[in-house]
C-alpha cells in the first residue's frame, strides 16, 4: 500500500462518561435481591402503571426510614410485616375467588426449586401413564372375559348338535 492511498487516522473524541443515575432506593433494592434472589425471576409488567413489587417494597422501606427516623433494619421489619399482611389478605381473597391489588408482594409465583418442579411434573406424567395403563389393562381383561363367555355360549349352543351326532354314530 502506498502512503498516499491509505486512509488517514480517525480522530476519536474522548467524551466524559455520563454520571450514573442513582436513586435513593437502589441500595435497598440490592439488599432485597440479596435476601431473596428468586425475586429476580419475577417478570415486570411493562404494560402496567404499577411499579415492580421490589421497587415498591424498597420505596416503602425508605419512606418508613424517613418518616419514623429509624434505621434500615427496623424499617425492614415494619415493611416485611406489612408485606406479610398483604400476602395473607391476598390468600384469603383468592380463597373467596376475589382479586386484590398488591403493592409489596408479587402475585407471580416462581418455583423455588426447579428440580422439585421437574420432579412434580414427572410424577404427574407417571401417574397419568399409570392410570392409562390400568384402564387399558381393565379393558383387555373385560374383552378377554367377554370372549370366554362368548366361547362358552357358542360351545353350549353347538354341544347338543355334537351330542346328537355322537348319538347317531353310536346307534349305527
Amino acid at each position: 500500500m502506498k502512503p498516499e492511498n491509505s486512509t488517514p487516522p480517525t480522530v476519536t473524541a474522548s467524551a466524559a462518561r455520563p454520571t450514573q443515575i442513582v436513586y435513593p432506593e437502589d441500595k435497598l433494592i440490592r439488599a432485597y435481591y440479596n435476601r431473596d434472589p428468586t425475586a429476580k425471576f419475577v417478570p415486570a409488567d411493562l404494560g402496567s402503571a404499577h411499579t415492580h413489587h421490589v421497587r415498591a417494597f424498597a420505596r416503602r422501606q425508605l419512606e418508613v426510614m424517613r418518616t419514623r427516623r429509624v434505621p434500615e433494619h427496623e424499617a425492614l421489619k415494619v415493611v416485611e410485616a406489612e408485606a406479610a399482611a398483604e400476602e395473607r389478605s391476598a390468600a384469603e381473597a383468592r380463597a373467596r375467588g376475589e382479586t386484590v391489588a398488591r403493592r409489596l408482594t408479587s402475585a407471580h409465583v416462581t418455583p423455588t426449586n426447579y428440580l422439585e418442579q421437574i420432579q412434580e411434573e414427572e410424577e404427574l406424567a407417571w401417574q397419568a401413564t399409570k392410570a392409562a395403563k390400568a384402564l387399558e389393562l381393565g379393558a383387555r381383561k373385560k374383552r378377554r372375559e367377554d370372549a370366554v363367555r362368548e366361547h362358552a355360549r357358542l360351545a353350549e349352543k353347538n354341544q347338543p348338535i355334537a351330542q346328537t351326532r355322537d348319538d347317531d354314530a353310536t346307534k349305527s
